[in-house]
C-alpha cells in the first residue's frame, strides 16, 4: 500500500529529526551512553526502511562514542546530517513518484 509507505518514511523523518536533536546534546555533554543509545536506535530505524547508508553512518558515530572519541563523533555527526539529507531527497523524489 503506497499511502501506507508514505506514512511509514514520514515517521522515520519525524523521528530522526527528534532524536537527532537529542544526539547532538548527547555529543556536547559528551555522554557516551546517550550516544550509544540514540544511535542503537536510529540503526534499528534505518534498518526497518533499508537505509543502508545512514545506517553505516550510525555505526561509525556509535563507534566513536564507545572509544569517547567525542572529536571524531562530531566528525561522524557531520556525515551523518548529510546522509539524512541524501535520504530526505530521495524520500521526496519517491513520494512524487508514488502519488
Amino acid at each position: 500500500d503506497k499511502k501506507l509507505f508514505i506514512n511509514i518514511l514520514d515517521v522515520f523523518a519525524q523521528d530522526f529529526r527528534r532524536k537527532r536533536e537529542k544526539l547532538g546534546l548527547a555529543i556536547k555533554r559528551k555522554d557516551s551512553a546517550g550516544v550509544v543509545s540514540i544511535m542503537h536506535s536510529l540503526k534499528g530505524a534505518c534498518a526497518n526502511i533499508a537505509a543502508s547508508a545512514l545506517g553505516k553512518s550510525c555505526v561509525v558515530l556509535e563507534e566513536a562514542a564507545v572509544k569517547n572519541d567525542f572529536p571524531a563523533a562530531e566528525q561522524a555527526l557531520g556525515e551523518l546530517d548529510r546522509r539524512f539529507k541524501e535520504l530526505l531527497k530521495y524520500i521526496t523524489k519517491l513520494k512524487t513518484e508514488l502519488r
